[in-house]
């Protein structure tokens, strides 16, 4: 039961991130609608709650923050467990060059930068995890990067004549690598 939990918990950012990609990417909405709504729904939430955190942590925990570690925790997209919105917040701010380059762009094309955006996803957080594991490489102004591919995704999806054969090779692999792990 332990493992489906954290296996659950593994990939509900990531199949979010596509949900929102889904339920984004064809709108049809200026850019300043889109920040505006980014604004409402994420980033005075995630004010909110990193304040509530950090006083939280600082006061009752008593681990005082000053202005310094507060602002590095900022940058650094230290938010304890609010990441998910930075990502979120970073999709936003891309949003209207997605939707761009997403209306214009062909199905090959579609598939191609959203393959290329997921492969860079996967070598950003192999050279993290191989290269420089001490040091964050991904800040609050990057750390949507590895997500754009889901979130392109999230919009492909749909669109795609996936073959039962294929569907069953990607359910083995889930199931292999849930028993593996």
């Amino acid at each position: 039961l332990l493992v489906i939990l954290l296996v659950i918990g593994v990939i509900s950012i990531p199949l979010f991130i596509m949900l929102s990609g889904l339920l984004l990417l064809p709108k049809s909405e200026t850019a300043a609608s889109t920040a505006l709504r980014a604004v409402r729904r994420l980033l005075i939430p995630l004010f909110a709650w990193f304040s509530l955190y950090a006083w939280w942590d600082g006061f009752y925990l008593t681990r005082p923050y000053t202005q310094p570690d507060l602002i590095g925790m900022v940058v650094m997209s230290n938010m304890f467990h609010l990441y998910f919105l930075v990502i979120l917040a970073g999709l936003y701010l891309a949003l209207p060059l997605f939707r761009l380059a997403w209306t214009h762009a062909s199905k090959s094309s579609q598939l191609y930068i959203t393959g290329s955006l997921l492969l860079l996803g996967l070598v950003i957080y192999a050279v993290q995890y191989f290269v420089s594991p001490q040091q964050n490489l991904l800040n609050s102004f990057t750390i949507w990067l590895p997500y754009a591919g889901y979130f392109l995704f999230g919009a492909l999806a749909p669109t795609l004549n996936i073959n039962t054969r294929l569907l069953k090779w990607i359910a083995a692999l889930s199931v292999g690598s849930i028993l593996w792990f």
